[in-house]
């Protein structure tokens, strides 16, 4: 159409010429489209891969320190079984001491009481 027709109705030969043109702009537009989301794929790939390097360092500091807080445990647990020991062992002799005070006292004629 020119722009001494706009007013005119528009014809098939119009309506032809529009959609060979619309049909050429959302070609190019779809490639476009596909150009940059291809684009966005490639930084959205390199942020993930950056993040799972990130998630596996910090995963690798909490295991890492995991690994002293287990050890510093052990440690603990070892200590407190020998001190379970020891204190069996106390109460043990207390036991034998306090048989062996009231047999004495027994033969000396004492008052005794267990604690």
């Amino acid at each position: 159409m020119n722009q001494e027709n706009l007013n005119q109705p528009a014809t098939k030969g119009d309506l032809s010429d529009l959609d060979i043109k619309l049909s050429t702009e959302i070609v190019k537009l779809d490639t476009k489209l596909s150009t940059e989301i291809a684009k966005l794929d490639v930084k959205i790939d390199e942020k993930v891969d950056e993040l799972r390097g990130g998630m596996t360092n910090w995963k690798d500091e909490i295991l890492t320190s995991n690994d002293k807080v287990i050890k510093k445990l052990d440690q603990v647990l070892t200590e407190q079984q020998v001190i379970t020991i020891n204190y069996r062992r106390l109460d043990h002799k207390v036991e034998n001491l306090e048989d062996f005070a009231e047999k004495v006292s027994a033969k000396l004629r004492l008052d005794f009481e267990k604690v």
